[in-house]
């Protein structure tokens, strides 16, 4: 499903605007901090990387944003297992 499909968008870190904060300790000067983000790498064969990417962008999609919905799916549908300890 479509982000434009009647929902809000949600927020991006790329779309985010910087915090700015004041740390006493440099006398009161604006801090900018930005969202902590993870790179992943993927290997995905070239042929399906360019189908992607055509796809997405003959919607006007980010191929980021795409994955990041499906990652943000499989999260809720899946939930966090909890670990088990060793034996």
């Amino acid at each position: 499903m479509s982000r434009a499909a009647g929902r809000l968008p949600r927020p991006d870190w790329r779309n985010q605007q910087t915090c700015t904060s004041f740390d006493p300790t440099k006398g009161g000067e604006p801090v900018k901090t930005t969202p902590e983000v993870k790179r992943m790498n993927m290997n995905v064969p070239k042929d399906l990387h360019d189908a992607f990417k055509a796809a997405a962008a003959a919607r006007g999609e980010n191929m980021t944003d795409i994955l990041l919905e499906h990652i943000e799916q499989y999260v809720k549908k899946y939930g966090v297992q909890p670990k088990k300890g060793r034996r």
